[in-house]
């Protein structure tokens, strides 16, 4: 009987620890222009940290805005809005839209508008093609001649205008 009142006080110890640490871990959201930061390296590194694909990437100017949401008493799916504007080695370009749909629907590119994007390194100036996931949380424009890809990432459906409509 001593012997269960001693696991019972360790796993009630064990308990309360692990509440403790959850109740202080931090939920840490994001909101960051890439051109909010100046080292290259960091730039660079705070892409990596929410995007995984790397095949052929040159050049990134970004968007990122998550909300982590697995941490705290009620863990839950994260959130995330990403826009990317994105330049890409030639052989790479095609690897960025496996799993999309190609759309022949037309869209603005005033959606990357908040980028700021440089109009001398970042000239658009090829017929863009439009690629989609079933869902529409995924969006990517290519433009092929200049290897640039305009692309959004998000948990949920974008609400999409399109210009021919």
């Amino acid at each position: 009987m001593i012997r269960l009142e001693k696991i019972m006080t360790l796993c009630c110890l064990l308990l309360v620890t692990i509440l403790l640490f959850s109740c202080q871990s931090k939920n840490m959201p994001t909101d960051v222009y890439s051109y909010q930061i100046e080292d290259e390296t960091e730039k660079s590194e705070t892409l990596k940290n929410y995007l995984k694909k790397e095949s052929g990437l040159i050049d990134a100017v970004y968007h990122i805005w998550f909300q982590d949401n697995e941490t705290g008493r009620v863990p839950g799916p994260s959130d995330y809005n990403i826009k990317l504007a994105l330049k890409v080695e030639p052989d790479s370009i095609n690897s960025w839209i496996e799993n999309l749909e190609p759309s022949s629907q037309k869209i603005s590119i005033d959606l990357w508008e908040e980028l700021k994007l440089d109009q001398e390194l970042w000239k658009l100036e090829s017929k863009p093609e439009l690629y989609l996931s079933s869902l529409t949380t995924q969006v990517k424009l290519l433009f092929r001649k200049e290897n640039i890809i305009l692309g959004i990432y998000s948990t949920m459906p974008l609400d999409i205008k399109y210009l021919d409509e």
